[in-house]
């Protein structure tokens, strides 16, 4: 009966020992798994900025082509117009004095 007793607390010390030591490895796994899904997790983050920093460098360089191109346009458009004005100096300078100044409509 006494060694039927001490094979039962044998036994029952065992699988108590067997709970610890997966407990623990259960425990080691779960903070191996927090680490992994951090790094995991910072590394999605860092490729997420890259990316965006990447679309908004695109982004900006289409903006300032698009502003050079409207730049030159315009450009051209004064040109235009001082040329006409040019042309014309003399004329409008007339219109200009003979309405605003006698009041004479032209």
């Amino acid at each position: 009966m006494k060694d039927k007793i001490e094979g039962i607390l044998d036994i029952d010390k065992k699988t108590q020992d067997i709970v610890e030591r997966t407990e623990k490895e259960i425990e080691g796994e779960k903070e191996s798994l927090r680490i992994l899904l951090t790094e995991m997790e910072n590394k999605s983050n860092e490729n997420a900025k890259k990316v965006a920093q990447e679309k908004f460098d695109e982004i900006v360089k289409a903006a300032e082509s698009e502003a050079s191109i409207r730049k030159k346009e315009n450009e051209e458009v004064l040109k235009e117009v001082d040329k006409l004005y040019d042309e014309n100096k003399e004329a409008l300078i007339e219109a200009a004095f003979e309405k605003f100044i006698l009041g004479r409509t032209v």
